[in-house]
């Protein structure tokens, strides 16, 4: 640090001397950045000319040339990007000295519009005379001051005395401690601080409602399906192409010229004509040509739409109503906007009215999903990776030995467009560490040298790269076009429009390739042969409407011919939801005649691995993110014997933490799986992380093959809680499992809410708890009762013995996420009914109080214990079925002392759950809870007793906690 003081104090000193100069505006802004900017921040860690040799990919920090493309004088990308493992960490912006940094609006709108278009927390503006840091996370407004949004201002006269403060936050070794991070959140403001991703979400939903309305009114004769295909493919466009403006490969402000005038559509079509010309893309595809099997669009270009929405949409995506920068717009954020944006369908009315719904999908599973980039990046380089070890370019190209690599489920195309970011850096490595003069000359060379000395691939060479290796397929075509556009969109990063203009004229090559060879919408799951050998006609249009049969030899016939037919690798994150023959019998039937993972009750998604592992080749490599239902669910053994004793399965990684299901709360599993007969003697890991997985620094259970399928229900036993294999294996020896003690039943299901009725009297018919009226020994008077009508009752248990029963225990059927435990349970009488977010135990094995089973279920031990062997939110009965209860032993004394003492206080611990419902002052509630407290560890400590586990006891009573991880430190 002495030295990094000693160089910004000779480069204020230099400032301070030399001041009237630098602030002349002949002072050029490159002079400042060599002179000043570069050996600042080299200062502060940076390696500003990678010294260190970086691949490009891994480059610390990105110059950018200041391209104007406008009279306003925004630049095409940031001066500086700083990252970290070539993932962006902020951006600073370079003005001369002569600019106002401190009140001119219009650099701080500059930088943050870059910021937070890239979805940057922090971003610096700087003169060298003053540096000002914004927290990038709020809106821009071309309104803002140049104050709005702005943390710190530092005068260049107080860099000496500030510069541990400024190296605490943006020098090299502040990012890797997490010190910007920390600083970041500190930073964060409330108001405004709507991210880029759902800002352009909502500014999309808008035009398609607009365009949806407009288009129905204006155009009678076009159908559903037509409605929808026109609004989203000229959405697809108009984005398409406005990024290519921000990216400097079409001519600033094209768009926005056609919205002057009248008849905007037709010159809108125009310029999507003039698109096709210059790109070869489907996207933009309006006449028939030879080679290419897709129909041409024939229905946009003759459909009316009102000048004034067009005009509106067209604008807002221009200075200054719009605060997007497309030029650093991520692929993954438009991902991330147009996942979402799929979630939704546009319906006709009888009346010919467009109305814009969730799909029924997408409602049913609990909203759409979307897998973070880590979790993305990290599939790809386990299943890829290891096929391109120690291999040439040349070697994996060709038709017999080209790295085919599918998504079957690829939705917007985020795996994809990563495996093919994967794809072209080893490529341009290879290239590269071959040689450059060799791969950059000749007739179609495979790299030049961009601006700054960066070698990249040709656009040729990105196309044959797409073209080779990336394939994908989704029910939705538009999710299809959606892919198609994202990769396409990534065909051009880097390009300019000479670039384009040279490809074309010394190659006579159009920019873009035509995807529609690789990407295809379909059924992954059904094919023709499966409906033809039951007798169904695929060409009946309602059979081809509602299912969409795929037939994958046909429509990929060069990766299903030859002698090892298949794909290479295939990813993805297939889709979540369960298929009940009460909701599509038909589908279900369908499914478990092909599939044997298609069960009683069937998760989409492991009939998708099975399906995925059959269009793998020897060899090949498959990883997926599901739901962790999948490490112990009963129903989902087919699944894991699929894996690990047909396939070789590398790994299976729980992630805490890590919501890729957000809306479902659910903890994902990542698993790797090579396809062929696994050797006697393999092995596989089963290994818990967090978002930091990707360093694979977490410690991992090495599971032999010959010991997991000496199991009974082939679980993949992942410790996600405090408890160690070898203390779970304890738990187990002596015990026998919960149904040998009791018997579990889901509460009721109806099929409406509003069949509840509100009461506070205790003599209302038919009282029913719901999961939220219980707590961890809560003894609650029911809230809501309910009229008995079977035909009302759509699941759960319906005998009336079993709420008959009592005294019984009930526990939450979904956990609290809110709260530690994950067992939380207390016992009611006889009489009350409970819903289907609560299951009911009653005890059958004579001898055993339920007080006695009650307090081990809501211990510490046995919460620890289900928090590593069913990680997920949902709190399943055929999960606590599984449970290990320990009985106590009439010839072992000791035993039946803690059983006893356990019965005593649960009773106490009972009891004092209504004086804590009587207690009305504020020192009383206290003391009540205190002695619960008090009550619930000693509950604790008998219970480890009683399993043998006396050292957790002891330490649990010398240790001033009630955790067991941190029992676990203190023994």
């Amino acid at each position: 640090m002495s030295d990094s003081k000693a160089e910004i104090r000779r480069l204020v000193k230099q400032f301070s001397q030399q001041r009237e100069s630098y602030v002349h505006d002949s002072y050029k802004e490159a002079q400042l950045r060599q002179e000043f900017i570069d050996p600042m921040w080299k200062a502060l860690g940076w390696d500003m000319q990678n010294e260190r040799g970086y691949a490009e990919q891994y480059k610390e920090v990105i110059h950018e040339d200041a391209i104007k493309i406008s009279a306003d004088a925004y630049t095409k990308a940031p001066d500086y990007c700083f990252r970290i493992g070539g993932i962006r960490k902020f951006f600073l912006e370079a003005k001369k000295p002569s600019v106002d940094v401190k009140n001119d609006p219009a650099p701080a709108f500059q930088l943050r519009r870059y910021a937070w278009s890239a979805k940057l927390p922090l971003s610096v503006l700087t003169d060298f005379e003053e540096l000002a840091v914004y927290d990038t996370r709020i809106k821009p407004a071309a309104s803002d001051k140049a104050s709005t949004a702005r943390t710190m201002l530092i005068p260049f006269t107080e860099f000496v005395d500030r510069w541990d403060e400024i190296a605490a936050i943006f020098s090299r070794d502040a990012i890797l401690t997490g010190s910007f991070e920390k600083y970041a959140e500190s930073a964060k403001k409330k108001r405004g601080t709507a991210s880029v991703d759902a800002a352009f979400l909502k500014e999309i939903e808008k035009w398609r409602d607009e365009l949806a309305r407009n288009i129905a009114v204006r155009n009678t004769d076009v159908s559903q399906p037509e409605l929808n295909f026109a609004v989203q493919v000229i959405i697809d466009r108009i984005v398409f192409l406005r990024i290519c403006e921000d990216r400097g490969i079409e001519e600033y402000a094209t768009l926005l010229g056609t919205s002057n005038g009248a008849n905007i559509y037709q010159r809108l079509i125009e310029q999507f004509r003039l698109a096709d010309r210059k790109y070869n893309s489907g996207l933009f595809h309006f006449s028939e040509e030879r080679g290419r099997n897709a129909a041409p669009d024939s229905l946009t270009p003759h459909l009316e739409v009102d000048d004034a929405i067009l005009k509106r949409i067209l604008r807002s995506l221009y200075y200054p109503d719009s605060p997007y920068e497309f030029s650093v717009l991520p692929a993954d954020i438009l991902g991330q906007v147009y996942e979402q944006f799929l979630g939704k369908v546009i319906r006709l009315t009888a009346g010919h009215q467009a109305k814009v719904e969730e799909k029924p999908e997408v409602k049913k599973a609990g909203g759409v999903y979307y897998t973070p980039t880590y979790v993305v990046d990290y599939i790809v380089r386990h299943t890829i990776g290891p096929l391109l070890e120690g291999k040439l370019p040349k070697q994996i190209a060709g038709r017999q030995s080209v790295v085919r690599i599918l998504d079957p489920a690829c939705g917007s195309g985020t795996f994809l467009l990563q495996a093919y970011q994967y794809l072209m850096d080893w490529h341009r490595d290879a290239y590269v560490k071959d040689g450059v003069k060799k791969h950059s000359t000749g007739r179609d060379p495979t790299l030049f040298e961009a601006t700054g000395g960066e070698w990249r691939l040709t656009t040729s060479e990105r196309k044959r790269i797409l073209l080779d290796h990336i394939f994908g397929v989704d029910i939705d075509h538009q999710a299809a076009e959606v892919t198609k556009l994202s990769l396409l969109l990534k065909v051009l990063e880097g390009e300019s429009d000479q670039t384009l203009q040279r490809t074309f004229r010394l190659f006579q090559k159009r920019a873009l390739p035509d995807l529609d060879g690789n990407i295809k919408s379909g059924n992954t799951l059904i094919g023709p042969d499966l409906l033809r050998g039951l007798g169904i006609v695929t060409e009946d249009d309602d059979v081809r409407d509602r299912l969409r049969p795929f037939d994958w030899k046909e429509e990929f016939p060069d990766v299903f011919s030859g002698r090892q037919p298949g794909f290479h690798v295939i990813l993805g994150n297939p889709p979540y939801n369960k298929i009940s023959g009460r909701e599509d019998a038909f589908l279900l039937a369908l499914l478990k005649r092909e599939y044997r993972t298609a069960a009683y009750k069937t998760e989409m998604y492991s009939v998708f691995a099975e399906k995925s592992l059959r269009l793998l080749r020897q060899g090949g490599r498959h990883g997926f993110v599901i739901p962790n239902s999948f490490l112990a669910g009963v129903h989902l053994v087919a699944l894991r014997k699929i894996l690990a004793e047909e396939n070789t399965l590398e790994e299976a990684v729980l992630l805490k933490d890590v919501k890729v299901f957000a809306k479902a709360k659910l903890d994902s599993v990542v698993y790797i799986v090579e396809k062929g007969q696994p050797r006697a003697n393999s092995s596989f890991l089963l290994r818990v992380a967090g978002q930091d997985f990707l360093s694979g620094s977490d410690k991992a259970q090495k599971v032999t093959l010959k010991a997991w399928k000496q199991t009974t229900e082939r679980h993949f036993r992942i410790t996600a809680g405090e408890l160690s294999p070898e203390v779970e294996g304890a738990l187990e020896r002596d015990s026998i499992p919960l149904r040998d003690v009791a018997s579990v039943h889901l509460g009721l299901i109806l099929a409406s809410n509003d069949l509840l009725k509100e009461t506070r009297s205790r003599s209302a018919p038919n009282p029913i708890l719901l999961g939220r009226d219980i707590g961890r020994y809560s003894l609650i008077v029911p809230k809501h009762w309910f009229s008995y009508s079977n035909d009302q009752i759509v699941g759960g248990t319906k005998k009336l013995s079993v709420y008959e029963a009592g005294p019984r225990l009930v526990f939450q059927a979904i956990r609290n996420l809110k709260l530690p435990q994950r067992l939380v349970g207390t016992m009611v009488d006889g009489g009350v009914f409970t819903m289907g977010t609560l299951h009911n135990l009653i005890v059958h094995r004579t001898g055993i109080p339920p007080e006695y089973l009650l307090g081990v279920l809501n211990s510490a031990l046995m919460n620890s214990f289900y928090a590593g062997r069913f990680p997920e939110h949902r709190i399943k009965g055929a999960y606590l079925e599984q449970l290990p209860i320990r009985l106590a032993n009439k010839d072992k004394p000791e035993e039946m002392i803690w059983q006893k003492i356990i019965v005593e206080n649960v009773k106490a611990r009972l009891d004092l759950s209504r004086g804590l419902m009587s207690a009305r002052v504020p020192q009383e509630v206290r003391n009540v809870q205190k002695k619960a407290t008090e009550l619930e560890r000693a509950i604790d400590i008998a219970v480890f007793h009683l399993y043998g586990l006396v050292d957790f006891a002891r330490a649990m009573k010398r240790a001033d906690t009630d955790t067991v991880s941190e029992v676990s430190a203190s023994r």
